[in-house]
């Protein structure tokens, strides 16, 4: 069984997800993109952590639609779009969601590596549990 197969159930039993409205939006947007082309590892932690909030939840999607066009023209299946748009998001947005932001890049650019916990000190105590879910689902993925 392919790990795409075991990941929804898996990031279930472990409770890697913030709200049931969290991990439904995970399932759309896992099952929506699980087979595109540059969908891997990485991606899935990114989804993790967009999932539990509508507008990132829609800028994603926006930003991985205008991906999916560029490919298609240049014949990329790697992640340098993506990784170049959170990059430049980052400077607009306020500190917690910068820390995120930073979680998302790190999990991009150095696959099978989860952040060091202390980047969750940087966290007001409201968006916490957000950066433990995705620490925690980002060391299942890498297991499956």
């Amino acid at each position: 069984m392919e790990w795409k197969d075991k990941c929804i159930l898996a990031l279930s039993d472990y409770y890697c997800f913030v709200s049931m409205i969290h991990k439904n939006r995970f399932i759309t947007l896992f099952r929506k993109y699980q087979d595109v082309p540059f969908f891997n590892r990485q991606v899935a932690k990114v989804l993790v952590l967009i999932s539990w909030n509508q507008d990132k939840m829609n800028r994603f999607e926006k930003m991985v639609e205008e991906m999916m066009e560029e490919s298609k023209d240049r014949g990329e299946r790697d992640l340098s779009y993506m990784l170049e748009r959170l990059k430049n998001r980052r400077p607009l947005e306020g500190a917690n969601d910068r820390v995120l932001l930073d979680m998302a890049i790190e999990f991009l650019e150095k696959p099978g590596q989860t952040p060091d916990e202390s980047c969750l000190m940087k966290l007001s105590r409201v968006w916490l549990p957000v950066g433990d879910c995705a620490l925690h689902a980002s060391e299942i993925i890498d297991r499956l």
